[in-house]
C-alpha cells in the first residue's frame, strides 16, 4: 500500500444508485439478486450520492480509497464495469459475499491514522462509530460536478468536525446559555470531532493548490458563537475559505448556491433538507 495520510473506504451503495437491486434482494432473496447482477454485468450501475467525491478524492496522493462491498465475486463483475464506466479507478476492492464490511472497515482503519467509512446503509454507519471508526450515511440527490471542477466541500461544524459539548449545552441549557459559554471560552478551543482528520488533510492540501478544493463551514451557529470556531481552527492550523453562520436560516438556502460535492452534518433533519439539493453525509455522532 502506498505511503498516505488517510484511508477512504467507501461501498458500492454509497458509490451507486442501487434501488432497484435493493428491492430484488429483500423482495425475491438472494439468488434472484445474484441472476439480475449476472444478467445486467454490462450495463453500468447510475452514479450515486458519494460517486463525485470519491472521484475527486482518486487524485489526492495522499488518500488511499477501497472498495468494501458485500456482493459475491461473480455479482462484483458488475460493480467493477460500473467503476471503469464512471471513471474511477480503485484498485483496491474487496466482495465479501455477504460477510460484515464493518468489521473489514475497523481492520483497514489500523494502517492509518485517519480513516474515513462512507457507506448507503444507515446502520453500518453507526455501528462503526459506535466503534470509533468516523463514518458516514450518504444519501440525497447525486451531483453532476465535472471531474475537473474544483472540489467544494461543505461541513456542519459542531459534532462533525468538533465535537458535540456545545451543542449539547444548547439542547440541554438553551441559546442564551449556549451563546454565553461560547463567548466566555471564546480562547478555549472545542475538542476535534469525528471528521477532523479529513479536514486536517484537506486543509493542508488546500494551502499548496487553493485552486483545486474549496472548505466551506456550513453551521446554524450565528455571528455570537462564531468567534470560537475561528479561534479553534486557528488553533488546530487549519483554514477555510468559506463560513456560512446561519443563525439558524435553512442550510439549504446556501448550499443551493455553493452546490457542494458533498455535504456533512450530524443532524437528521439538516440532512434531510439538503438532500434534495446535494449529496449529503449523515454523520451519526
Amino acid at each position: 500500500m502506498k505511503e498516505m495520510s488517510m484511508i477512504v473506504m467507501v461501498t458500492s451503495s454509497a458509490l451507486f444508485t442501487l434501488k432497484r437491486e435493493e428491492e430484488i434482494f429483500h423482495d425475491l432473496g438472494l439468488t434472484a439478486y445474484q441472476q439480475h447482477q449476472l444478467r445486467k454485468e454490462e450495463c453500468p450501475l447510475s452514479a450515486g450520492p458519494a460517486l463525485a467525491f470519491v472521484k475527486a478524492l482518486q487524485n489526492i496522493e495522499e488518500v488511499e480509497i477501497v472498495l468494501v462491498s458485500r456482493n459475491d465475486t461473480e455479482s462484483g463483475r458488475r460493480i467493477l464495469n460500473s467503476l471503469h464506466h464512471h471513471g474511477l479507478y480503485i484498485e483496491k476492492t474487496l466482495f465479501l459475499d455477504g460477510d460484515d464490511p464493518v468489521a473489514v472497515a475497523l481492520s483497514l482503519a489500523k494502517l492509518t491514522e485517519d480513516a474515513l467509512f462512507l457507506t448507503g446503509n444507515r446502520e453500518d454507519a453507526r455501528r462503526a462509530m459506535d466503534q470509533n471508526l468516523p463514518a458516514c450515511h450518504i444519501s440525497g440527490k447525486t451531483c453532476n460536478h465535472e471531474a475537473k471542477q474544483k472540489l467544494r466541500l461543505a461541513f456542519d461544524y459542531d459534532g462533525v468536525l468538533a465535537d458535540d459539548a456545545a451543542e449539547r449545552l444548547f439542547q440541554e441549557q438553551g441559546l442564551e446559555t449556549f451563546q454565553e459559554a461560547e463567548q466566555n471560552q471564546v480562547a478555549i478551543p472545542h475538542l476535534p470531532g469525528p471528521l477532523f482528520g479529513l479536514l486536517q488533510l484537506l486543509s493542508k492540501l488546500q494551502s499548496k493548490a487553493p485552486e483545486s478544493i474549496s472548505l466551506a463551514i456550513t453551521t446554524a451557529r450565528g455571528s455570537l458563537a462564531a468567534p470560537r470556531v475561528i479561534s479553534t481552527l486557528r488553533s488546530w492550523d487549519i483554514r477555510v475559505d468559506k463560513s456560512f453562520f446561519l443563525g439558524g436560516l435553512p442550510k439549504s438556502t446556501i448550499l443551493s448556491v455553493y452546490r457542494p460535492h458533498l455535504f456533512f452534518d450530524d443532524q437528521q433533519r439538516h440532512v434531510r433538507d439538503a438532500g434534495t439539493i446535494c449529496p449529503v453525509a449523515h454523520v451519526p455522532y
